[in-house]
C-alpha cells in the first residue's frame, strides 16, 4: 500500500512539472512586449525558448554585447535577416525568427 501512494505521489509531481513546463513554453508576447524589454530581458526570453548562439560569435561578443546586438537588430532578426555577413549570423537570425514566430502573439 505504501508503494501505491509513493507511485501516486511521484506521478502527481511529474504531472505538475509537466504542466509548469508547458505553461512557461506557451507564454506569448506582443511586439510591444518585445520593444519594452531590455536587451538582457529579450536575450533571456530567447534563450529560455531555445536560442543557441554559435561559440565563435559568443567569444567575439560575449553575453552582454550579444544581448545588445540582438536588441538593436531585433527588427531584422525576427524576419530571419541580418546585415552581418558571417554565416553564423544568418543561422542566428533564422533561429531568432523561428523562436519569434513561435512565441509572438
Amino acid at each position: 500500500m505504501k508503494h501505491f501512494f509513493a507511485i501516486i505521489a511521484i506521478a502527481l509531481v511529474f504531472s505538475m512539472l509537466f504542466m509548469l513546463a508547458c505553461s512557461v513554453e506557451s507564454r506569448k508576447y506582443t511586439d510591444a512586449d518585445f520593444e519594452k524589454m531590455s536587451a538582457q530581458e529579450l536575450y533571456k526570453v530567447l534563450k529560455d525558448n531555445g536560442l543557441t548562439v554559435d561559440d565563435e560569435i559568443m567569444r567575439i561578443w560575449g553575453e552582454e554585447k550579444m544581448a545588445e546586438l540582438i536588441k538593436h537588430d531585433f527588427e531584422l532578426f525576427k524576419q530571419g535577416c541580418t546585415s552581418l555577413e558571417y554565416d553564423a549570423y544568418h543561422e542566428l537570425a533564422e533561429s531568432i525568427q523561428g523562436i519569434y514566430d513561435r512565441i509572438k502573439q
